[in-house]
């Protein structure tokens, strides 16, 4: 290998480990206090040991640190429309940000606010499992949107005793369904299965097809039939259905539904926050529960 070769690859390589050098210096060396507060009031500050460029032989100089509202007006200002949703400083990786727009993208800005990396975040769970935590973040916001769906507004099949009797349960799956989705139809079918496991099933609606679309005026109509249960269980039969009209929450749910992320029927949420994308037989239901 010629002399040239050598150096330029030196040139090349040599700043790079450098670089990674600082970020773990940054996370082993940093003692400020601003890690313990919250992130909104988190403005950490470098406390970096000096390290030399092999190269230049230089010492290389940290960069200060911007506050959270600096980087947020830094986005603000370079990606037009951008909708935050959270800032939050990571310490433990030199001070970088981890901003969590509205669409749940992640970007990562540098703690001067000269570069970002868009990606995902992981880490290993108590178990030592490696986990996305990106999207467990995600998922933990779109559960606390979709749990707070008012519970009258929903048609509810509730769980039932031996006798098939109906009783109170802290067990419930919410299901986002269509009346023409031939998975949800295959779903109601098992219900009272579902519901015999001492599960409350509690249904909010998303027609595929969109806002006034035949799929939506059926909805409508289940909503508004005297006999709600019979009307959804007579709906996904593929009976005739009675067209009714009335104050309903059939948009509003809609919307929940696309804003936590829901694209296809039936999307599932269980009692304790797991998300199911999808037809499931019970047992692999209450397999998912329980993991």
């Amino acid at each position: 290998m010629s002399k040239n070769l050598i150096y330029c690859l030196a040139k090349i390589v040599l700043p790079a480990i450098a670089s990674v050098f600082l970020v773990l210096s940054v996370a082993a060396e940093s003692k400020s206090p601003a890690a313990s507060k919250s992130p909104s009031e988190t403005k950490p500050e470098a406390v970096l040991k000096p390290l030399i460029d092999p190269l230049s032989k230089k010492p290389v100089q940290a960069q200060v640190s911007l506050s959270t509202k600096e980087v947020e007006a830094l986005l603000a200002k370079n990606i037009p429309n951008a909708k935050i949703r959270e800032i939050v400083a990571m310490p433990q990786f030199g001070g970088l940000y981890w901003v969590t727009m509205e669409d749940y993208t992640n970007i990562f800005v540098t703690p001067d606010g000269k570069e970002f990396i868009l990606g995902q975040h992981f880490g290993f769970d108590n178990k030592g499992n490696l986990i996305n935590l990106s999207q467990g973040k995600q998922r933990a916001e779109q559960f606390k949107n979709v749990a707070a769906i008012p519970f009258e507004e929903m048609i509810v099949f509730p769980a039932t005793n031996a006798k098939g009797e109906a009783v109170k349960s802290d067990k419930w799956i919410l299901v986002f369904t269509d009346i023409d989705c031939g998975y949800c139809r295959k779903l109601h079918t098992e219900i009272e299965g579902i519901n015999s496991a001492g599960i409350e099933v509690r249904y909010a609606f998303f027609p595929r097809t969109g806002i006034d679309s035949n799929s939506y005026q059926k909805a409508v109509s289940v909503w508004c039939a005297e006999d709600q249960q019979a009307s959804m269980t007579s709906a996904k039969a593929g009976l005739p259905l009675a067209v009714k009209n009335c104050d309903n929450p059939v948009k509003s749910q809609f919307e929940t539904g696309v804003n936590t992320g829901v694209s296809g029927t039936p999307t599932i949420w269980t009692y304790n926050g797991k998300r199911i994308g999808g037809y499931v037989p019970l047992a692999r239901m209450l397999q998912i529960m329980q993991s």
